[in-house]
């Protein structure tokens, strides 16, 4: 077992106790966030701790910086946030124990040398962080944005330690000129330090320039970034572009409704081009399709292949599209439920069904809703309203009685101010009698079938000549 474990941590070590160039070509690594991720910064930060040598240290945490630089690229481009975050996050320690290290060297030509180094890596990162910038989504780029101010320090700290490194030959060349005008014309050796000295000084200039260049490019990136997403932010909260499974391509309100057609299906027949490399083959298959009806809705039910992102586009009579998303999100099992349905209606509907890009499948069908339960009829409009008897009660109510025909069985309610009949049985003619005051004339017969359909008739007595 112990011989197994060191074979599966030797190639590890290598690889992370390795030295680093900062020219060549960065050796990614396991992705950030991953049990591999862990052991190999273990060994580099065991590695960097047994360094003692400044200039060595330097020197790797700089290409262990740009080997977080490299795994946060690869992870933005595969859209993993969190590796993208958490290598930034080691980037910037690198960077600064890089910097904290070169101030220990005490030869000032390989301290210049280290920090020349440092100066000109950074404002690449810089460049390299941007481009990230624009691909990570919003939760990543605070990570991001605090990578570029931690690397724009690394090269300001660099370029300050050159301007003072530099800054004593500007010194020896202002002696040097001192001495010149006291003893006469220089001498060869003199002239060389001179020389010296006004390289030094084009090449501080140099540094700046490149710093004040490279801190211009990421800003304009950042700009362009928050701009972009902005841009994008607004355009979603109105609108959705969609790519219907015959090529079509609309724009949708936030209800699913077509606003109108950006592109319309290709109507003629494009013979495929010339195989040249094998065609991507669809493996998503959509299967046990469910439709369950109602009078005004609907539930489907599918199932796929692999998990894909599913929805289903809903027509009636030729009219605009509906797009509907599957309530699972990215699954193999999914379901849309469809209200606001017309009942007795024929609909068309088509299901895609997407995995990535080249692999999807589609799957179309109809159904119709339920038919409607009939609404219960009077055969007698308006029915038939007698008074049974007047003035009863000192004169002060009337009875009146409604005989009442329906096409099909029914109850029957019979209403007149706070009087009330009701008849429960189901049947086709019912007869009620109500006690009403005088004054009162308004009146309703609600009839209700055994499907729960109601229907109903309002009137008033004197209007009926009682």
């Amino acid at each position: 077992m112990k011989k197994l474990l060191v074979a599966l941590l030797l190639p590890i070590l290598f690889v992370a106790v390795a030295p680093v160039s900062t020219s060549a070509q960065t050796n990614t690594g396991p992705t950030p966030g991953t049990f591999w991720y862990g052991i190999a910064t273990t060994f580099e930060n065991v590695n960097l701790f047994f360094t003692f040598n400044s200039e060595k240290k330097a020197e790797k945490a700089l290409g262990y910086a740009e080997r977080r630089l490299a795994q946060a690229k690869t992870a933005a481009e595969s859209e993993n946030s969190k590796a993208v975050e958490t290598a930034l996050a080691d980037y910037e320690a690198k960077i600064a124990l890089a910097s904290e290290s070169s101030r220990k060297i005490r030869d000032n030509e390989r301290a210049e040398k280290l920090f020349t180094s440092i100066a000109d890596n950074t404002s690449k990162h810089q460049e390299t962080l941007s481009e990230i910038l624009e691909r990570v989504p919003e939760e990543a780029r605070a990570a991001i944005s605090r990578a570029i101010e931690a690397s724009k320090r690394g090269q300001e700290e660099a370029t300050r330690q050159i301007v003072e490194l530099k800054g004593e030959l500007e010194q020896l060349r202002q002696e040097l000129a001192e001495l010149k005008a006291q003893e006469g014309p220089p001498s060869q050796s003199e002239e060389n330090v001179q020389l010296e000295a006004e390289k030094a000084r084009w090449e501080i200039e140099r540094v700046r320039l490149e710093t004040e260049a490279a801190r211009a490019r990421a800003e304009a990136a950042r700009a362009q970034a928050t701009k972009q997403e902005t841009k994008d932010v607004e355009k979603e909260e109105k609108t959705t572009i969609a790519t219907f499974p015959s090529g079509a391509v609309v724009e949708l309100d936030k209800n699913g409704n077509i606003l109108r057609w950006i592109k319309e299906a290709p109507q003629q027949y494009t013979p495929p081009a010339a195989a040249t490399q094998a065609q991507p083959v669809a493996s998503v298959q959509i299967y046990s399709e469910n439709i369950t009806p109602t009078i005004a809705s609907a539930k489907f039910e599918w199932q796929t292949s692999k998990p894909t992102e599913s929805k289903i586009f809903l027509t009636v009579g030729g009219l605009s599209a509906r797009l509907y998303k599957s309530d699972s999100g990215l699954s193999m099992r999914h379901s849309v439920s469809v209200s606001g349905l017309k009942g007795d209606t024929g609909y068309v509907y088509e299901i895609e069904a997407i995995a990535q890009q080249d692999d999807f499948a589609t799957k179309s069908g109809e159904f119709r809703t339920l038919v409607p339960p009939p609404v219960p009829q009077f055969t007698t409009n308006p029915p038939n309203i007698t008074m049974v008897e007047k003035g009863i009660s000192g004169k002060k109510h009337n009875i009146f009685s409604a005989r009442v025909h329906t096409d099909i069985p029914t109850t029957l309610v019979f209403t007149a101010t706070n009087a009330r009949c009701e008849s429960s049985t189901f049947a086709m003619s019912h007869t009620c009698q109500v006690s009403v005051p005088v004054n009162y004339h308004n009146f309703s017969i609600v009839i209700k079938s055994e499907d729960g359909v109601q229907n109903r008739f309002d009137g008033r007595f004197d209007k009926l000549g009682l």
